[in-house]
């Protein structure tokens, strides 16, 4: 039954803390007397001069295309949803639990993403608990021209993914995709080091900038 929640919608109430944290909080509950919020916060750091982009609508085969609100991209300045070579994408399923990381990536997600890149190599890169929450890592290589890095977490009160991809040259499906082994590196690199949860309701779980922020009344 909770698998089959992915193919509900999820809403996600947003926040931008500043120029640094993406700030995304996946629940609504507030104290009674100050209206403090304490649940969970997704935090990603935007590598520099990257924007949000996808509140811009995107054209596919010249239609409009909004974007669900559960669903945030980010490219470099000078790039759009529809003319990037970099992008960072996170998907927040409210109020979804007890899915496995592992599973979410290698089998759901896989499934999702073959429909649009038939022919793609996937392969689990690493899995864990921190934090206090399982994550799990995968790379897919679409011989279309795509290699994405995925992070996937499952908080206490809802599920949450990330994604880089990077667009490439295609290249012969089973050979390895044109890209830097450096590159596919330093992305598995920020999405362990910038990309975190944390629970408010947890003393310390948060960064203290975080904990102490106006945004949170």
């Amino acid at each position: 039954m909770l698998k089959a929640k992915f193919f509900e919608s999820h809403g996600v109430k947003r926040v931008l803390l500043c120029c640094a944290f993406l700030l995304i909080i996946s629940g609504n509950v507030l104290a009674k007397d100050k209206k403090i919020y304490q649940g969970e916060l997704f935090l990603i750091t935007l590598p520099p001069q990257w924007y949000h982009a996808s509140n811009e609508p995107e054209l596919k085969n010249g239609v409009m295309h909004i974007m669900p609100p559960n669903l945030d991209e980010f490219v470099p300045k000078g790039e759009t949803v529809d003319n990037w070579t970099q992008m960072l994408s996170r998907e927040v399923f409210k109020g979804l639990k007890g899915i496995d990381p592992e599973w979410y990536l290698m089998e759901m997600n896989r499934k999702i993403t073959e429909e649009e890149c038939p022919g793609q190599v996937r392969r689990l890169t690493a899995s864990g608990v921190k934090n206090g929450y399982a994550e799990a890592f995968a790379q897919a290589d679409c011989p279309l021209g795509e290699i994405t890095l995925y992070k996937a977490v499952q908080g206490r009160d809802s599920f949450y993914v990330v994604w880089r991809s990077y667009r490439v040259p295609p290249f012969p499906k089973g050979r390895p995709p044109p890209i830097s082994p450096k590159l596919i590196y330093d992305g598995f690199k920020y999405l362990e080091e910038h990309v975190k949860l944390c629970d408010l309701r947890i003393a310390g779980s948060c960064p203290p900038e975080v904990e102490d922020h106006p945004e949170r009344y």
